[in-house]
């Protein structure tokens, strides 16, 4: 954790739950009213910004998401704006690595209008699990199927079933980081997590191709093979 801001600073800045992939970020404006952004960046990013500037750094961040969404500058300044208690998580950190969370104040041309508070942090070591996880499907109707999901220890794994459309063409790391996200923001991941030998029974429609997935999971990591 960070030192404790003083009572005039602009944000009070909270990150919490680090794990060798994730980290959770909480931000308290003084302003209840004023619009600011907050993300995650890397030591080498954080410490170019701190050199040329944070305005210099929003507007090649602002140029970018332009470029990738396609949206006038005030719809991407709007886009990111954050206003009162807010914050996040984010689950796409690599191990063993230096960042820094920051909140700052924009206006509305995105760049800076107020100092920059920030914390740094470093991810944890990746957890490796030796668990090995089976699926094999049970009685399958015209809409229920059953699976029979075993483990070799009672660490935590995730299931879930993806309709293959979907999933098909998706690398193991890809279809990870979709379930990891598709779930995460509205807190589907602990209605997905087990621990080991379960029976479950599910619902899906008739005809559709699906496909089950189960991988380890533990602390924002995946770690198993999926």
């Amino acid at each position: 954790m960070g030192k404790e801001e003083p009572s005039d600073s602009p944000f009070k800045l909270k990150v919490y739950d680090i794990s060798s992939v994730s980290a959770t970020v909480e931000v308290e404006p003084l302003d209840k009213t004023a619009p600011y952004y907050m993300d995650i960046i890397n030591e080498g990013d954080f410490n170019q910004a701190q050199q040329y500037g944070f305005d210099d750094y929003m507007s090649w961040f602002l140029t970018n998401l332009k470029e990738q969404t396609g949206k006038p500058h005030d719809e991407v300044v709007e886009m990111i704006s954050s206003y009162g208690n807010d914050g996040f998580i984010l689950t796409s950190l690599q191990p063993e690595t230096k960042y820094y969370a920051f909140a700052v104040g924009i206006g509305p041309d995105g760049m800076t209008t107020t100092e920059v508070i920030s914390q740094a942090f470093t991810t944890h070591k990746k957890e490796v699990s030796d668990n090995t996880i089976s699926i094999e499907t049970g009685e399958i109707t015209y809409e229920l199927a059953e699976f029979n999901i075993s483990t070799t220890t009672d660490e935590n794994y995730l299931f879930t079933i993806e309709p293959a459309i979907i999933v098909k063409d998706m690398s193991d790391t890809e279809l990870t980081d979709y379930i990891i996200q598709n779930n995460i923001a509205w807190g589907g991941l602990e209605q997905m997590t087990y621990s080991g030998y379960q029976t479950i029974e599910w619902q899906g429609k008739a005809g559709w191709d699906y496909v089950a997935v189960a991988f380890g999971y533990s602390k924002g990591a995946v770690t198993t093979e999926i």
